[in-house]
């Protein structure tokens, strides 16, 4: 009592919230005979009392001996007392003070559930420890597990666990009966019981493992409205009852409240073909897998997106092109692309060396030479050959490509003409047009296609010939100058496969919106080269204008074609513009293609070039100067 002065606890007794006799006066306001109040005053009369009923039990004890006594008797409580470990003295138990031989304090907070996620044949019970085990009078040696099956009948005891465990794990039940359970606990001669829990019933709630090697691809050879799906590899456990296949046209985690398109219920099948689907609609797919009781794993791993699409054929014709399949095999290997035995030279650009690598049939894949949506490569073929249009095609939205600094082999992944001049550039979270990407250094706006019929690169520049538009199935070259994303945008109309031939000549030009302002320029000269082997290259600019105009650079060399460009600080382009003056100049280089006899260099577009210029052109070489106005060729 702190009234005492002391400073130590001898022993500790409940007072807080203590029901007891009140002071029943109502002429001084005391109204209750009995009320609730916490303090030492409410344990100091507990302890006072026990020590009445300790004379009681034993009249030769003296004052010390029971003082010894409750000490001797009282619960050791330190393992809930944390910091004051030690400095309680215990906690007053008058049945052990008085003499009283009392078995272990049952365990609480008991609970029977089954056992989650197995197969059946088990249920968990769980406890709270004695207060005796551990603390109280430490005499708890064990644990008795005792279960019943029904409402009525006599307990059998399943377990006897060793003191401190607060659980037990009881694999001998009958999936559908009930179980009651109850613990005691045991100092080896007394036991002290709960009450009953129950009942549980043990049941099989583990579903078997996840389906993950799930691959979803359109059917081959087929009018379309079909996609395969196949999930080779997975390994069903014993009481697996077969399969539901789900589908959406979002991704997906879960099933939730999907309903399956179709339920097989043959455990050793591994593929399914979903005949409902709509063409050019992107799919997400996943298979789960039921046992006998019903249970399934809610959690998928799903595959797509993956659309149908009427496999046509479509001929491509003799000769080299630089192309971009809008789809593509999905093992990326272009003999499955063409067909087994059809003869073809394919080229695909590293974009880490900038150099080519070249696959034949027969020869080693590599991740460079793989084809992909949106990558570009060079196809070299003998006779017109025919292929079946089909594999992975462009999902909807637009589609992404991460770019390095250098020059990249881009493919039109869609079927219709792409509008590079509304493509997006991506630096970290920002957004450009290609424009405005252009102005900050990151690309150039400037691309080149290969025209198959004149031999020669075009370019396709807003800027510089008003050009924005990629036909079908062609490639393109892009420059980027800094790591960034390119997005190419979907065109609209670009959801149906065209019977027709790839490679055509370069499609009509796209407009530029009225947003897309362009420097002007006040006169430009058109420069081409022409090898007697037939190659060219003709679309170089030199120009005049008063604003300030982004260059284009000179793309990689394009087999069996003259190469001719401008020399400008060591950098290699295809257009340049100077600002007006009196004089202005450029250093061009003209490099024949292998081969060629003879290669001829022609200025177009003179008549745009005020009068007062004189167009002079001078071999550095020779020193030969001539007048490009009288002889443009």
């Amino acid at each position: 009592d702190a009234s005492s002065g002391r400073h130590w606890v001898d022993i500790c007794a409940p007072g807080d919230r203590i029901y007891g006799p009140a002071c029943y006066d109502p002429a001084h306001g005391f109204t209750d005979y009995f009320y609730t109040n916490t303090g030492t005053s409410f344990a100091a009369p507990m302890v006072s009392g026990a020590a009445a009923l300790v004379k009681a039990a034993f009249p030769s004890f003296t004052n010390d001996e029971i003082v010894q006594q409750l000490r001797s008797t009282a619960d050791n409580i330190d393992r809930f007392l944390g910091a004051y470990a030690g400095q309680m003295g215990g906690r007053l138990y008058c049945p052990r003070a008085v003499g009283l031989t009392l078995p272990p304090r049952p365990v609480t907070n008991v609970a029977a559930v089954d056992t989650p996620r197995d197969q059946g044949g088990s249920i968990t019970v769980s406890w709270t420890i004695s207060f005796d085990d551990g603390s109280g009078s430490m005499a708890v040696t064990g644990y008795l597990v005792l279960r019943r099956a029904g409402s009525e009948g006599d307990f059998t005891q399943v377990a006897e666990l060793p003191a401190g465990t607060d659980h037990y794990v009881d694999n001998t039940t009958q999936d559908g009966v009930e179980y009651y359970y109850k613990i005691g606990a045991t100092d080896g001669s007394l036991t002290g019981y709960c009450d009953p829990v129950g009942p549980v019933i043990s049941r099989d709630d583990l579903p078997p493992p996840p389906v993950t090697t799930l691959v979803a691809r359109d059917r081959p050879g087929d009018s379309g409205g079909a996609i395969e799906l196949s999930w080779e590899g997975y390994s069903p456990p014993a009481d697996c009852a077969g399969y539901r296949v789900y589908r959406d046209t979002s991704f997906f985690t879960s099933i939730g409240s999907r309903t399956p398109i179709a339920t097989i219920s043959d455990p050793a099948a591994r593929s399914y073909t979903d005949t409902t689907a709509v063409d050019f609609t992107d799919y997400y797919y996943a298979v789960v897998a039921f046992d006998n009781a019903g249970n399934q794993d809610p959690s998928v791993s799903v595959a797509g997106p993956v659309r149908s699409i009427p496999n046509t054929p479509m001929t491509i014709p003799a000769g080299l092109r630089m192309m971009g399949a809008p789809a593509v095999p999905y093992d990326g290997d272009p003999v499955t692309f063409l067909g087994a035995g059809n003869p073809f030279k394919y080229a695909a650009w590293d974009v880490a060396g900038q150099r080519y690598y070249v696959y034949t049939p027969g020869g080693t894949l590599t991740d460079v030479t793989r084809m992909a949506l949106g990558k570009g490569f060079w196809l070299q073929l003998p006779a017109d050959t025919q292929i079946i249009i089909g594999g992975q095609t462009a999902s909807s939205g637009n589609l992404t490509i991460v770019l390095s600094a250098g020059w990249v082999l881009v493919g039109n992944p869609y079927f219709a003409d792409l509008d590079v001049g509304q493509a997006q550039v991506v630096v970290g979270t920002t957004y450009m047009t290609i424009r405005a990407a252009e102005q900050s250094g990151y690309v150039s706006s400037s691309i080149y296609v290969w025209d198959p019929d004149a031999r020669t690169y075009v370019m396709k520049s807003a800027q510089w010939t008003g050009q924005a538009v990629v036909s079908q199935w062609a490639g393109f070259w892009f420059r980027a100058y800094k790591p960034c994303t390119l997005v190419l945008v979907r065109p609209a109309g670009a959801a149906q496969v065209p019977e027709s031939t790839a490679g055509a000549s370069p499609s009509a030009v796209g407009q530029l919106s009225p947003a897309d302002a362009l420097p002007k320029l006040a006169w430009r000269v058109r420069l081409r080269a022409e090898g007697s082997g037939g190659g060219a290259d003709v679309d170089n600019f030199i120009a005049a204008a008063s604003e300030q105009v982004s260059p284009a650079p000179e793309p990689p060399p394009a087999p069996g074609a003259p190469r001719l460009f401008l020399l400008e600080a060591g950098q290699e382009w295809a257009a340049l513009a100077r600002q007006p003056s009196g004089k202005m100049s450029w250093t061009l280089v003209l490099q024949p293609a292998s081969g060629d006899e003879r290669t001829w260099l022609q200025a177009d577009e003179l008549a745009d070039v005020p009068r007062e210029y004189a167009i002079i052109l001078r071999d550095l070489a020779t020193g030969r100067i001539g007048d490009l106005r009288r002889q443009p060729r």
